[in-house]
């Protein structure tokens, strides 16, 4: 019998299976196009709604400028420029490490925020706070 198949026998494991091999292969790493120049965060991809189009304009962005990523995904991406980033996200969750972030944007969640015209004015006044 193999080692592996013997550690495996010992942890009373009789099938062995990798969940995601896909991560032992640097599959999850995924480069970040230079054009891109905001990346939003969030559980919910909010690209599809009318709301999120008008604050693209407010920022003078296009489609083609935001990246939108999960919370899991965001550690993965390859940056190579600095980068905004605008976390949607609810109180209490850790915001995650952003080494190339050169602006952070936080709100909450994507429908708290839609509801919430307290969330917007916050967000306007971020935006409006920083140098663009």
């Amino acid at each position: 019998m193999q080692r592996r198949a013997l550690l495996l026998q010992a942890m009373g494991l009789s099938e062995w299976r990798l969940a995601r091999p896909h991560t032992l292969q640097g599959a999850l790493e995924k480069a970040v196009s230079e054009q891109v120049k905001l990346i939003v965060v969030s559980r919910h991809n909010p690209q599809s709604e009318r709301l999120f189009s008008d604050l693209l304009r407010a920022l003078s962005l296009t489609e083609a400028e935001v990246l939108s990523v999960d919370e899991e995904r965001v550690q993965h991406l390859k940056l190579t420029q600095a980068t905004d980033f605008w976390l949607l996200q609810g109180d209490g969750q850790t915001p995650p490490e952003l080494p190339h972030a050169a602006r952070i944007y936080r709100s909450p969640v994507w429908a708290e925020f839609k509801a919430s015209p307290a969330a917007k004015r916050a967000f306007w006044q971020q935006i409006q706070q920083l140098p663009q």
